[in-house]
This record gives structure tokens, sequence and C-alpha cells, in this order.
């Protein structure tokens, strides 16, 4: 760890920054979305294990929201660079 170049450092923020940052944005932005617009309730009064796994969003879902959020701020800072 001691011989590595800050480059190298720098290369894994950014990869952790990519991967990070669009998946909060995505989380944050499924959250209000499911704020306003909620998952249907099932009318049965009981709930079965597939119906739990139903009403959540995924994690790829999440990250492909917020990806289509950042990609152009991202686009942008490259373009700067």
């Amino acid at each position: 760890m001691r011989n590595t170049v800050p480059e190298a450092w720098y290369l894994v923020l950014l990869v952790v920054t990519v991967v990070v940052v669009p998946f909060i944005v995505g989380l944050l932005i499924m959250k209000i979305y499911r704020y306003f617009k909620p998952f249907e309730q099932a009318d049965q009064d009981s709930i079965g294990l597939a119906h739990l796994t139903e009403n959540r969003d995924g994690f790829f879902k999440i990250f492909f929201v917020g990806l289509v959020v950042c990609l152009p701020a991202f686009y942008l800072i490259y373009q700067a660079g």
C-alpha cells in the first residue's frame, strides 16, 4: 500500500463514487416517488411471501434510476476535465 501511486487511489475513489452516488440519488428519488404513489395494497387478509417481495423496489431499479439522473452530471464533469 505504501508504494501505490496517488492516481490509483483516485481511480478507486472514482469507481466508488460512480457506484454509490447514483444509488443514493436513486434511493432518494424512489422514496419520494413512493411517498406520492405507493404500492397498491392487496384486498386479501392474508399476506404471502411472494406478496411481500412484490412490494419493494429492487437494487437495479434504484441504481438505474440514479444513473439516469446522474449520467448528465457525470458527462459534464468528464467533458470539463
